[in-house]
């Protein structure tokens, strides 16, 4: 006589449940992981830049691009940073101390989205100074630009001396004028 071993079905259930269970705990941190929600991405926001050139000056170079926010915000240039320069200020027109002039702007440049912002020599501009070596016509020398939101951004300025910036810079008056009174 031979035994009969028990009918299949009735251990499938128990082999499912207890693989079932297995999966489940071999990889319950794994599965909590994939039900979390990922962290918020870094708000970006994309920064357009064109049109750059550099000139030398008597104490350095100076070096200007167009600008454009294309983010859904406002954006802010915190910082320049160059190889090949001893020193890179970002400056603009203003008053120290009473004097006008074209000084350094400490707090960034803000670029506001959607607009477009011109650098010029007698405006808003990069000043380069204790360059490695004189400037070249037609070379191309690289600069990272680094924003608020847009992050760091490299750039190639191309050498250019016949562009040249010969409109004064709009600068407020250091005091405004009184008014006068007409003669009696």
């Amino acid at each position: 006589m031979s035994r009969a071993l028990p009918p299949r079905p009735a251990r499938r259930p128990l082999m499912r449940h207890l693989l079932g269970l297995g999966l489940l705990l071999g990889s319950g941190s794994g599965a909590r992981r994939a039900l979390a929600a990922p962290p918020p991405p870094r708000e970006r926001s994309a920064v357009q830049m064109a049109d750059a050139w550099m000139r030398s000056t008597p104490e350095g170079a100076v070096a200007c691009l167009q600008l454009v926010g294309l983010g859904p915000r406002d954006d802010r240039l915190l910082e320049l940073q160059c190889d090949w320069a001893g020193r890179v200020e970002l400056r603009g027109p203003g008053l120290l101390e009473g004097l006008p002039g074209l000084w350094p702007l400490d707090t960034g440049l803000p670029l506001p989205a959607g607009e477009v912002l011109t650098m010029r020599p007698d405006g808003v501009h990069i000043a380069l100074f204790e360059l490695d070596r004189p400037l070249r016509p037609h070379e191309q020398r690289p600069m990272r630009l680094v924003f608020e939101r847009a992050g760091q951004h490299r750039i190639a300025f191309q050498v250019d001396e016949s562009r040249r910036g010969t409109r004064p810079p709009v600068m407020p008056p250091a005091v405004e004028p009184l008014p006068v009174e007409p003669p009696a």
